[in-house]
């Protein structure tokens, strides 16, 4: 999947290359806050995120972070890449993000175990790669593209791990092991933005 993702950001640069060659516009700065809803098989839940970067006829390229609340809530941190594109008076984008999902520490957490007696566990975790392919459409407002409404796929990795005893029969010791948990996300993203 890694692979498709680098593959899709190199076709949008290379859209983008002849935009970013030509000589008649200046780069532009923009900021684009979006909230969105994230739909998985089993749960639903938000996200929000900021993006700030530079715009070239129709190319817009930047860095964003946001605050994921699926399954673990975490941080990702990532590069933008955004191509315009009009179809019939329709204004669409296509875009692809590319980066590292930030989530650290240790939690206690209920556990059941042994002869159903409720115990608790420390469990830490570690983060991973963050990844998105989307499209949208942009919604003109007094003459100018501000609403931004997309859709898109995003990949989250999340590592857990967290101790548990083991009885070994053999020597009748019991042994402690580290049990880890990588968790790939996938989710369907739907977003609302306002570009200033």
């Amino acid at each position: 999947m890694a692979n498709r993702m680098i593959r899709y950001s190199l076709i949008l640069a290379m859209l983008g290359s002849g935009a970013v060659k030509a000589q008649q516009n200046n780069w532009k700065p923009w900021v684009l806050p979006e909230a969105g809803k994230l739909i998985a098989a089993a749960d639903f839940s938000t996200d929000y995120r900021l993006h700030l970067g530079l715009e070239k006829k129709g190319l817009m390229l930047g860095l964003g972070g946001a605050i994921d609340q699926y399954r673990f809530q975490s941080y990702p941190v990532y590069l933008q890449a955004r191509k315009s594109l009009v179809f019939r008076k329709v204004n669409g984008f296509l875009f692809s993000s590319l980066g590292y999902n930030l989530k650290s520490g240790t939690e206690t957490v209920s556990n059941w175990s042994g002869w159903w007696l409720p115990s608790t566990k420390e469990v830490s975790y570690r983060g991973g790669a963050y990844a998105e392919l989307g499209l949208g459409h942009v919604v003109k407002i007094l003459k100018k593209q501000r609403l931004h409404l997309s859709v898109s796929w995003v990949m989250k990795s999340v590592e857990e791990s967290y101790a548990s005893s083991i009885w070994n029969p053999a020597d009748q010791i019991p042994k402690t092991i580290t049990n880890s948990v990588k968790y790939n996300l996938h989710r369907t993203a739907l977003r609302v933005g306002w570009k200033f």
